[in-house]
């Protein structure tokens, strides 16, 4: 993608596209800066400072941020130039120049506009909370307020203006794939699906008790086998099952369930597991019993009841 070059406003602020920052100037650099913006109808970078002084210095900033345009200006009554400024479009920094001022110069490349999602219902409390704490804030930022807002600006919103640790909130700033995490889970929700019909299909024919009482194999490729590979080995835990493995679609075996969902191919086999069961997880194990300390659990439950504990990403 291109890159383009524009001033760089580091800020100890997180801005998101559509969010307010008012501004107040007086750095010879910034100056100079406005006056650019405003002559040629150009943005400026803000990024949240990582590292450095917000003035009078040059700051390391996050690696992303949010282009800016000015909508408004004034004369403050005590001679400093106030702005109003509106975030308009994610941008990830490929580069910074020092220029003799002191003013940075970032080459950046902007991001895809994210699609609004839907407020959830049971989260509308949270439109609620938005819409009181814009009215007790008062200009400019009742402005935002909007009558059917997305969960994206509520969540964007909150985000800018609640009191969080600036590490915090750029944290939540650079979750900007969630589109992409929700269509990660969609598929992996999808194979989930199929993976509990012949889930229910061995327990129906009396070969399992529950779900942790079988092993799962998939095999599939393309954005399917994408979605399910950022599992890695907590795979199991989503599909409540006590193993899982995954194979390239070229390995699946004739006598496995081949089923066509409309984002490639899936094929599957549920198997009752062989191992002994672990009395403290459920989960049936080849290491129940690893531990001599401890015969009747696996090497993981060994681990959180000994040990510093596992550690989770996903399930």
């Amino acid at each position: 993608m291109s890159t383009e070059r524009v001033a760089l406003f580091p800020l100890n602020v997180v801005l998101f596209p559509g969010g307010l920052l008012p501004l107040r100037i007086f750095e010879p650099r910034y100056l100079r800066m406005v006056s650019e913006c405003l002559r040629g109808d150009l943005p400026f970078a803000v990024a949240a400072i990582a590292d450095g002084p917000e003035v009078g210095g040059v700051a390391a900033t996050a690696q992303t941020g949010t282009l800016a345009r000015i909508i408004d200006w004034q004369q403050e009554d005590d001679g400093l130039l106030g702005l109003l400024c509106e975030g308009e479009q994610v941008f990830q920094l490929r580069g910074v120049e020092v220029e003799q001022d002191q003013l940075l110069r970032a080459e950046v490349e902007r991001r895809p506009p994210v699609a609004p999602q839907p407020m959830p219902d049971e989260l509308s409390w949270m439109a609620d909370l938005l819409d009181d704490l814009l009215g007790r804030m008062g200009e400019p930022y009742n402005r935002l307020a909007v009558s059917e807002p997305s969960a994206d600006h509520v969540a964007a919103r909150l985000i800018e203006l609640l009191p969080l640790p600036l590490t915090e909130k750029q944290a939540l700033f650079e979750l900007d794939d969630a589109p992409a995490a929700r269509d990660r889970w969609r598929l992996i929700m999808k194979v989930r699906d199929e993976v509990s019909k012949s889930i229910e299909n061995v327990r129906r024919d009396g070969k399992a008790g529950s779900s942790l009482a079988v092993e799962v194999d998939l095999w599939l490729d393309g954005p399917l086998r994408d979605a399910i590979d950022t599992l890695g080995d907590e795979l199991r835990f989503v599909l409540l099952t006590s193993d899982a493995r995954v194979t390239g679609m070229a390995e699946a075996p004739t006598d496995a369930e081949h089923i066509r969902l409309d984002e490639g191919e899936l094929a599957l086999k549920v198997t009752p597991s062989e191992h002994e069961k672990c009395t403290r997880c459920w989960h049936y194990r080849a290491d129940v019993g690893s531990d001599p300390e401890h015969p009747e659990i696996c090497a993981r439950c060994v681990e959180n009841v000994t040990g510093a504990g596992e550690i989770r990403r996903v399930a």
